[in-house]
């Protein structure tokens, strides 16, 4: 059986169930209500449920009341057939319940879309059923937030959506039967011999994918798993064989051409991607010296022709860091300093 790796966290199976905080077996949800339902006022405060700096957390609203309360227990209620995830930020706001002066539950919020509670028996952080009708709620008790949170999410949403079929399109043709398992971001080692067997040249098939991988969206904030299947092919390549198949003649006579020219920019993109991703990063960043002057000025330029800003910036960080100072040019700046 072909290993199977995940880039997303794993989720788990529906059905499964869970021990509640007596010792039973329940769900989610069930375990939620059997705490948060006892309580008689909620105080909504900035910050999330881990790395907590208290004297800067602010009180952010006060919720009470039986009728408020129960809209507020109806508006928690997690999707438990989608499984549970874990977000790599610790949440904000975070909502404490309270019967009397006794803390009975701290619930975080992320992204105006899931809740994590926190110290609890949940297996990770629940997606909200109607994330929408709880920021609603929230910002009718002045705290706006996570609506704005939700909104730039539902924003990203559509925006994904609406290019994901130019991604798909620069697909290799011969990985387009697994998009299936590539959009959810699944990798398997069965596509590599895939793609030996449609590309026989190594520059070439390193070109396809770059160009593969410079045709996404770029969102560092909120990374697409899916874009991660070419980065996780490409480090199986050495950084000589990239910046061969990047100094390639081929690559130049693409550039020259009109037609083919913005299939060139892709792969420029691609490579400044790459080049800048931690999946490259993480372990061989020292071989950025390995990658010429004259095609680190190319990827910066095209990453610069892409209007996007945020990309640009990261890259630039990446491949053109100010240069050190050495020691003898430090004693020399140091007297101007000291004048």
């Amino acid at each position: 059986m072909k290993r199977l790796y995940r880039i997303v966290l794993v989720i788990i199976g529906i059905g499964m169930s869970l021990p509640a905080a007596d010792g039973a077996v329940g769900s989610m949800n069930t375990m939620l209500e059997s705490v948060i339902t006892a309580a008689d006022r909620v105080r909504v405060r900035s910050g999330g449920t881990c790395h907590r700096v208290p004297p800067e957390e602010v009180t952010l609203a006060e919720i009470s009341g039986s009728a408020e309360l129960r809209e507020l227990f109806k508006l928690l209620a997690v999707n438990e057939q989608a499984g549970f995830f874990s977000c790599s930020c610790c949440g904000n706001p975070s909502l404490e319940f309270y019967k009397g002066n006794q803390l009975l539950a701290v619930l975080g919020m992320h992204h105006g879309r899931a809740v994590r509670w926190g110290g609890s028996y949940w297996p990770g952080d629940g997606l909200l059923l109607n994330g929408r009708g709880l920021v609603e709620f929230l910002a009718e008790h002045g705290v706006k937030e996570p609506r704005e949170e939700l909104d730039r999410y539902e924003q990203w949403q559509k925006q994904l959506k609406d290019n994901f079929s130019a991604w798909e399109a620069e697909t290799p043709e011969i990985l387009k039967p697994v998009m299936p398992q590539i959009a959810r971001g699944i990798f398997q080692e069965q596509y590599h011999a895939l793609m030996k067997k449609a590309y026989k040249d190594r520059d070439e098939r390193l070109r396809a994918l770059l160009r593969w991988y410079g045709s996404g969206l770029h969102l560092w904030a909120m990374h697409v798993q899916f874009e991660y299947i070419p980065a996780l092919m490409l480090r199986h390549y050495s950084t000589f064989s990239l910046v061969k198949a990047l100094n390639a003649e081929a690559l130049k006579t693409m550039m020259e051409q009109e037609d083919t020219r913005a299939d060139a920019e892709k792969i420029l993109n691609g490579a400044a991607l790459y080049f800048s991703n931690y999946v490259f990063l993480d372990k061989h960043q020292q071989e950025l010296q390995f990658v010429p002057d004259e095609l680190r000025i190319e990827m910066l330029e095209s990453a610069m022709r892409s209007s996007d800003g945020e990309f640009f910036d990261r890259v630039d960080r990446v491949l053109n860091p100010p240069p050190e100072i050495t020691e003898d040019e430090l004693e020399e700046v140091l007297p101007a300093v000291g004048d």
